[in-house]
């Protein structure tokens, strides 16, 4: 009598195999699925980036004189366009003029003056008389501007770059509960609160 098999055994490890392909399907759909959102996310998040660019606050170009600049008509008299105190600059806030004049200018809202320690490297670089050593707490580059409608403190939001960043502190600018006050007798008009700001809520203006 012949003797029956039994497919106990392998019945059971296809049981297994099919069982171990179903999870691993599952894993599959579930990493896909994952990918998915995570691709559907990022591109969310760009279309809100790209929102919040085009609705950012957009600052009007200022040039302005590097730190210890003479008199207007002066600076132009005795800069002699030599570039020295754009290459002595070591965070590259100088530069050329945009109008191809060549004269050294700066531009606050884009790039900070470091405002650096005394003595300051531009004004050291400078051998014509253009530019006059002065303490960095005394130097006045433009006037800090705020536009209270963009700032998140008024909305109760917690946010002190500004004043936190602010390398003469509360000589310039402090912190009050209807958001940051600038004291325009000390603001040095270095830029980095405006370039700091998250939320683009502070301009550098040319002094009048």
């Amino acid at each position: 009598m012949a003797r029956k098999r039994d497919h106990g055994p392998n019945m059971d490890r296809r049981s297994f195999f099919r069982f171990g392909l179903r999870k691993a399907a599952k894993t599959l759909a579930d990493t896909v699925r994952g990918v998915g959102e995570s691709v559907a996310d990022f591109a969310q998040e760009r279309r809100d980036s790209g929102r919040a660019r085009r609705g950012a606050a957009v600052a009007p170009r200022v040039e302005l004189r590097p730190p210890g600049a003479v008199s207007a008509e002066l600076f132009l008299d005795l800069c002699i366009k030599c570039s020295d105190c754009i290459e002595a600059c070591p965070t590259w806030a100088i530069d050329k003029a945009a109008d191809g004049s060549g004269y050294p200018v700066l531009d606050p809202n884009t790039r900070a003056c470091g405002l650096c320690e005394d003595p300051l490297p531009c004004v050291q670089s400078c051998e014509t008389g253009a530019l006059e050593m002065l303490p960095r707490g005394a130097v006045r580059l433009g006037l800090a501007m705020l536009e209270p409608r963009r700032c998140v403190v008024p909305r109760g939001q917690s946010c002190d770059s500004c004043v936190l960043y602010c390398p003469v502190a509360e000589e310039a600018i402090r912190m009050s509960e209807d958001g940051p006050v600038i004291i325009e007798s000390g603001c040095t008009g270095c830029g980095i609160c405006a370039v700091i700001c998250p939320e683009k809520a502070i301009r550098i203006e040319a002094l009048p």
